[in-house]
């Protein structure tokens, strides 16, 4: 009845749960209670008050933390995060950007979430058909209230490759462009290969020595699927897949 909790309180009234140091004088004490359960002085509140002591109760309050890492591995983002929270999670939404403004949803986790505990999740974005060079993402982290919160924004710079043969875009509808650098002004013979190796296009081109940008149109005649764009000089032999899909 004296507004203390019933484990730290020295009532006679209470036997089951009563506590067992305390008046353990004014100095305290920072190695414990030598004899455990004797009745020794502590340090009181208010002199004026015998019964009302300055009692410690250690309580782990629930933290709330999300942190966001990632890395490029081969042709995907790989994103890794951990959380900490008292909430009930429903699922998470990944979000990724090219302006670090703009944030679009480009995949979803349902995984159970303990509640004040700290777990990790993984999520694998492919960016193989990307062309920009740095992007940036972000976990929306939705409760089962529905209430949301974000994580910290994480941003990967893809590394340059220098690929002989590049072709725009990829997949193709009705037009491609191939740029490629020529060593010397020549003629080339430029070569569309289906999948079962058949040539089914063919283009004589002159070029000059350096950057060159070929535009191809009217593939539209030509079936959906995959095809390798080969450039032949006289000194090397460029090729390329490419989806063609109209």
């Amino acid at each position: 009845g004296d507004g203390l909790d019933n484990r730290f309180d020295s009532l006679n009234s209470v036997i089951n749960i009563k506590g067992t140091s305390y008046r353990m004088g004014t100095g305290g004490t920072f190695t414990g209670d030598a004899t455990p359960g004797s009745r020794t002085t502590v340090q009181k509140k208010y002199a004026a008050n015998t019964d009302r002591d300055w009692r410690f109760v250690g309580v782990v309050l629930a933290g709330e933390s999300l942190v966001l890492n990632a890395v490029l591995q081969g042709t995907e983002s790989s994103l890794n995060w951990t959380i900490l929270t008292g909430n009930s999670i429903d699922h998470f939404e990944i979000e990724r950007s090219t302006d670090n403004v703009n944030f679009r949803k480009v995949g979803m986790l349902s995984q159970p979430v303990k509640q004040n505990e700290m777990q990790a999740f993984t999520y694998k974005d492919d960016i193989s058909r990307l062309s920009d060079e740095v992007l940036y993402y972000r976990i929306k982290v939705v409760a089962a209230s529905g209430e949301f919160t974000y994580s910290n924004i994480v941003a990967l710079r893809k590394q340059k490759t220098n690929i002989p043969l590049k072709l725009m875009p990829n997949p193709a509808g009705a037009e491609i462009a191939l740029s490629f650098e020529a060593d010397n002004a020549e003629e080339i013979n430029i070569r569309m290969v289906d999948n079962n190796g058949k040539v089914v296009y063919m283009q004589k081109q002159k070029v000059l020595k350096g950057m060159n940008v070929i535009r191809l149109t009217d593939l539209s005649r030509f079936s959906n699927g995959t095809y390798t764009m080969q450039v032949q000089m006289n000194s090397k032999v460029l090729s390329q897949k490419f989806i063609l899909f109209n």
